[in-house]
């Protein structure tokens, strides 16, 4: 289901936000190519927290200074699109350790 849902979706950020990404830098961090279509990164989960809507995805065509297979966390109202570990493996092991990346105290 997952790989069937990542076909369908054709969008980019750049085409979702198009002049709001030029006017509002804080929608796209460093490392996440703005032009890849979203099917092309892998939604492995959806998220309902304070009252907005979070997704998680790998990203395995990152812009330059990312890193292959990083994972990226969309976080909604306000939109912005940020990478929260270097790997899935990485991300794991800071649920384990208790340093839940998923929020940025500081962003919310």
């Amino acid at each position: 289901q997952v790989f069937e849902d990542s076909a369908q979706w054709d969008d980019s950020i750049r085409s979702i936000y198009e002049e709001w990404l030029e006017e509002d830098p804080e929608i796209l961090g460093e490392g996440i190519e703005a032009d890849l279509p979203m099917g092309k990164r892998l939604c492995f989960s959806h998220c309902m927290n304070n009252g907005g809507t979070s997704v998680l995805y790998l990203d395995f065509d990152p812009a330059p200074g990312g890193t292959a297979g990083q994972v990226v966390r969309y976080l909604h109202d306000p939109d912005s699109y940020r990478v929260i570990a270097p790997s899935f493996d990485v991300y794991l092991q800071q649920l384990i350790d208790g340093d839940y990346a998923f929020i940025d105290e500081e962003e919310a």
